[in-house]
């Protein structure tokens, strides 16, 4: 039974590892990816979200839409107007600009964790499973070797 146990640990050690690193794979894309699309099309909610973890206890993240600007970097048959957003932590006593970054960051950190835990649980669950259910008879039976 000790035998069984340490090999199932192993095995399910080893499957672990895989489905973290495949599915991490996959988060680490669709993270910033879903993170970005989110600041974009709904940014008060997304900043809301992170502000306890971008700004100092007090203060709270505000976006505000900057000056609109023409520029032609982007499409060579005309301009596209953009329309930056200015992020910073605003409290009572206290201002910090400039926080667009690690706002931006955290958006994608959490993008990242919606992507990957939801995946990784249920599927670690499911190659527990399978491994200890594949492994059932093994070291059930003592060996009868001569």
């Amino acid at each position: 039974m000790l035998k069984r146990i340490v090999v199932v640990l192993g095995i399910q050690m080893f499957m672990l590892l895989i489905l973290g690193v495949a599915i991490g794979f996959i988060a680490i894309f669709a993270g910033p990816t879903i993170g970005g699309v989110l600041a974009a099309s709904e940014a008060s909610f997304a900043y809301n979200a992170v502000s306890p973890f971008v700004c100092p206890e007090g203060t709270s993240l505000v976006a505000e839409e900057g000056a609109s600007f023409e520029t032609d970097s982007f499409d060579s048959a005309g301009g596209t107007s953009m329309t930056p957003t200015e992020v910073s932590c605003v409290g009572e006593a206290q201002v910090i600009p400039d926080m667009e970054i690690q706002a931006f960051a955290a958006i994608s950190a959490l993008a990242f964790a919606l992507c990957f835990f939801p995946l990784f649980i249920p599927l670690g669950l499911i190659s527990f499973l399978v491994v200890w259910r594949a492994t059932k008879g093994m070291a059930t039976k003592p060996s009868t070797a001569e």
